[in-house]
């Protein structure tokens, strides 16, 4: 009877670990400072400031969250080039403030954005200036506002999801709702009613959409590792893996060792647990980005003496040391990928041959034939529309 009933209590442990946890508030080590971390109207003021002392680097477009809060999109690039040449740009998609509780993460894709358009325009950073003359990105700072005006409002710094709790990276069409997500309200893995089912998810899709994102990189925190695709559940049990696997997984090994205390790899095997629906799952598998990574900044994961701020956050006065530490890492993801984008476009072409028949030569001749008439005609050219459509599926 005792050795049944200790069964049974492993079992049910095992099935609330399996499942995620609640977001019940803990007492904490330590809170944000408002002084040094933003709040959310404080990114909103960043952004706005960026775009201003910047314009000709930094532009930004306006999205809406659940509760009609501002989810702004920045584009960085050097603006002043024609249009068609800043689509032939390499181009590159971060994305942070997916989960609330996760403060750093923001902090950082803002503080590297600042670095590199601070650094191009007085001159005092020769890489920034190659990264601005060589490379679209497009930056999510704060995905998910709603979940973060919760926390500020109700002090709760477990609190990981959206206003209604749904946890935006189990919220997409990649094996949605399997074993690596929960379907009850109350749990923190909480997946929603559907893929895409919110609007802050939907910001994501349609960024990717209108772009022929080259890279793509979801920034978390609570441990130091980098993550290479697939995470969910059928892929742990199959063995699928993305197309350019043991490319991401070198770029992930280099961003690993720009930094201290990073380790990188299959996310299958770093982790424990599988993740269903994750956003940097979507981005490889049905995007079809070529690179498409997630790595969490900082952290020595959970423990005894973990609360729930101090798990994913540093102390206010290491802020800006952190930061500072881990713009290598975000360096090294942009240079190497655009040390492939030769390779990848090769790639592309020749998937292309595959898919239509065409001969690499020709599909080149018809991109210069395509890039020609676009800039001797001067055509405005669409958001949605991408160079070599029919490559991502």
């Amino acid at each position: 009877m005792r050795r049944a009933t200790t069964s049974c209590l492993i079992a049910v442990a095992i099935a609330v670990v399996a499942s995620g946890g609640d977001v019940r508030p803990r007492a904490e080590g330590y809170t944000p400072e408002y002084s040094k971390y933003l709040t959310v109207e404080g990114v909103s003021r960043k952004i706005h400031t960026l775009v201003t002392q910047f314009p000709l680097f930094v532009k930004a477009r306006r999205f809406s969250s659940l509760q009609g809060r501002p989810i702004l999109a920045l584009m960085v690039a050097n603006h002043t080039l024609a249009r068609v040449d800043l689509l032939q740009q390499t181009q590159l998609f971060f994305s942070s403030g997916e989960h609330a509780r996760e403060f750093l993460p923001v902090e950082v894709t803002l503080g590297f954005v600042e670095h590199v358009v601070s650094g191009a325009l007085d001159g005092t950073c020769s890489w920034c200036h190659t990264v601005i003359n060589s490379a679209t990105l497009v930056v999510v700072p704060l995905l998910n506002p709603d979940g973060r005006a919760h926390i500020e409002r109700t002090t709760n710094y477990c609190w990981r999801g959206t206003s209604r709790g749904v946890d935006i990276n189990r919220n997409f069409q990649w094996n949605f709702g399997g074993q690596g997500a929960s379907r009850l309200q109350t749990d923190e893995e909480y997946c929603g009613t559907a893929p895409l089912s919110e609007p802050e998810s939907r910001v994501l899709v349609t960024l990717a959409t209108a772009f022929a994102f080259d890279g793509f990189l979801s920034l978390h925190s609570g441990i130091k590792q980098v993550y290479v695709p697939y995470a969910d559940s059928i892929s742990r049990k199959t063995g699928s893996s993305p197309l350019y696997k043991n490319l991401m997984l070198a770029m992930a090994r280099r961003m690993a060792q720009a930094a201290a205390g990073f380790t990188s790899g299959p996310a299958e095997t770093l982790n424990t647990y599988a993740a269903d629906g994750t956003v940097f799952d979507y981005m490889a598998g049905v995007q079809k980005i070529p690179v498409a990574l997630a790595v969490e900044l900082w952290g020595t994961g959970d423990g005894p003496d973990r609360h729930c701020f101090d798990l994913f956050n540093p102390a206010a006065h290491d802020l800006e040391e952190v930061v500072a530490s881990l713009i290598p890492l975000l360096r090294v993801f942009v240079f190497d990928v655009l040390a492939v984008k030769s390779d990848l476009m090769a790639a592309r072409l020749r998937q292309q041959h595959e898919t239509y028949g065409l001969s690499v030569a020709t599909a080149g001749c018809l991109l210069s034939l395509v890039a020609l008439l676009l800039a001797c005609s001067k055509l405005k050219v669409a958001p949605r529309c991408r160079l070599l459509q029919g490559t991502r599926r």
